[in-house]
C-alpha cells in the first residue's frame, strides 16, 4: 500500500511538472510588401504567420517612426475577414495608440494550438524623399523590436511612379 501511494505521488509530481496551462508561440514568417507610392507615400501590407501551443487573445506590432513621419490607413484582416477599428478587447478588433516615437498596432483574436495569418496593412507619410536625380526611401522593414526569432522574412518593395515624379 505504501508503494503504491508513493507510486502515485510521483506520477501526481510529474504531471505538476509541466504546467498545464503552458503556452508558447512563434513567428513563423513575415512577408512584407511595399508600394513607393508617387505622391511620396510608403504602402504597406505585413503578412505575419503565428504558431501557437496554448490559448493567445491578442497580438501586436510596434511600428519605429522617425520624425515628421506619419502613419495612416491602418488595417487589420485574417483569411480576408476585415477586423473592426474599435476600443475594447473583443475577437476581430484591433486599436492604434501612438507615442511619437512609435505606432502600436494591437488585434485582438482567439486562436489555440494552431498557425493563424494576420494581415497589418498602413500607409506612412514621410518616408520617402524625392531629390533632383534620386528618390531615396530608408526604412526598416523589420527591426529588433521582436522579443523573439523570426524563422523567415521576405520584403518586396515595388515603385508605382506617375509622370510627376520622371526626369
Amino acid at each position: 500500500m505504501l508503494r503504491r501511494c508513493a507510486l502515485l505521488l510521483l506520477v501526481f509530481l510529474a504531471g505538476a511538472a509541466t504546467p498545464a496551462g503552458a503556452k508558447s508561440y512563434r513567428v513563423e514568417r513575415i512577408d512584407v510588401h511595399a508600394d513607393v507610392a508617387g505622391d511620396g507615400t510608403l504602402v504597406l501590407s505585413e503578412h505575419l504567420t503565428y504558431d501557437f501551443t496554448g490559448s493567445f487573445s491578442f497580438a501586436y506590432r510596434v511600428i519605429p517612426k522617425k520624425p515628421g513621419e506619419v502613419v495612416t490607413d491602418v488595417r487589420v484582416s485574417e483569411s480576408g475577414r476585415h477586423y473592426e477599428r474599435r476600443p475594447g478587447e473583443s475577437p476581430g478588433t484591433f486599436t492604434v495608440t501612438e507615442d511619437g516615437r512609435s505606432v502600436k498596432i494591437t488585434w485582438y483574436y482567439r486562436a489555440t494550438n494552431g498557425r493563424r495569418t494576420f494581415e497589418i496593412g498602413y500607409t506612412m507619410h514621410g518616408a520617402v524623399h524625392r531629390y533632383p536625380d534620386v528618390v531615396e526611401v530608408y526604412q526598416k522593414f523589420i527591426g529588433e523590436d521582436w522579443d523573439r526569432q523570426i524563422g523567415a522574412v521576405s520584403v518586396k518593395v515595388r515603385t508605382l511612379w506617375e509622370k510627376s515624379w520622371q526626369g
